[in-house]
Formats: C-alpha cells, sequence, structure tokens
C-alpha cells in the first residue's frame, strides 16, 4: 500500500484503549534495535502511559497520533515538547506493517500537527545504520549533523 493509498482518516489521536497496540509496537522486532539498550516491558509500558497521561494533562505539550486498520494500531508518531522549545518527534510503526508508507504518512501528519501550532522548531535523532528513518526524516526535515554525544547517530532539525 503506497502512502497515497493511506486514507487520512486511519490517522487519530492515541487513546488509553490503544495501550497494549502501542506497548506491541515497541517490543515488535527491529523497533529497539539502535537503541544503546533495551529496556524493559514495564519500562515500554510506564512510557506509554505518561505520554497519555501528558496528553490528557498538557495536551499543548503533545501531539501523540496513531494509525490504525479497524481495532489495530499500526504504527503510532509523537511530537513532544522539550525543555528548550524545541519539538522532539519519534515514529514507531509494527514490524509486520513496514513497506508500506504508513511511517511516511505519520510524518506528514504530524509536522502537519505542530505547525499548526504556530512558529516552532523539531528535532529527531536517528540511527545512521537505520536506513528506512533516514529516508523518510530526509524527505521531512530541513537539515542534518552527527551527533557528537551519540556516535554513529544523527540529529535531523526543521524550523517554520
Amino acid at each position: 500500500m503506497s502512502t497515497e493509498q493511506l486514507p487520512a482518516a486511519l490517522i487519530r489521536q492515541a487513546q488509553r484503549s490503544d495501550t497494549n497496540d502501542l506497548i506491541e509496537i515497541y517490543c515488535s522486532n527491529g523497533f529497539l534495535a539502535f537503541s544503546p539498550s533495551r529496556p524493559s516491558r514495564d519500562l515500554i509500558a510506564a512510557t506509554v502511559v505518561s505520554y497519555l497521561d501528558l496528553l490528557e494533562s498538557a495536551p499543548e505539550s503533545i501531539t501523540f497520533l496513531v494509525i490504525g486498520a479497524s481495532t489495530k494500531v499500526l504504527g503510532f508518531s509523537i511530537a513532544r515538547m522539550a525543555a528548550r522549545r524545541v519539538w522532539e518527534l519519534q515514529i514507531g510503526v509494527h514490524a509486520a506493517q513496514r513497506s508500506q508508507g504508513i511511517g511516511g504518512a505519520l510524518m506528514r501528519r504530524i509536522f502537519t500537527e505542530i505547525r499548526s501550532r504556530g512558529p516552532g522548531q523539531c528535532e529527531a535523532i536517528v540511527h545512521s545504520n537505520n536506513a528506512a528513518s533516514i529516508r523518510i526524516a530526509t524527505r521531512f526535515f530541513q537539515s542534518r549533523e552527527n551527533v557528537e554525544a551519540l556516535p554513529g547517530y544523527v540529529k535531523f532539525r526543521s524550523s517554520w
């Protein structure tokens, strides 16, 4: 399925009922393959719940979207306002659903959402061996640089 074939209506705000699917995406094969450490399932669950808590308590500081087919979440995108007033982006697609345009559709929608909130900046950090994420980020971000403190990682940035 190409990005053009993905109906925009499939993308919606994350809900508490998505928690288990979101945890499964984080735990799916390859999602954390480039992470310097492998968090436990309990830590992943706590992280997902904290994002959902933030969505309820301070919605101006986070955009948390999911894309799904019927009742199953296939991927997510999160833009969280960091202390430096920069949106930090994260995209995740379940291993079984990759290479179908889902990541690109989520990236396009999350950029639309955060840009609608006014002038700003965003960034994402990606492992330099994660070819699919590099390819998607290159289409959406204005610049990229190596992260000296994290060898093997690239920081993508945009402002508007």
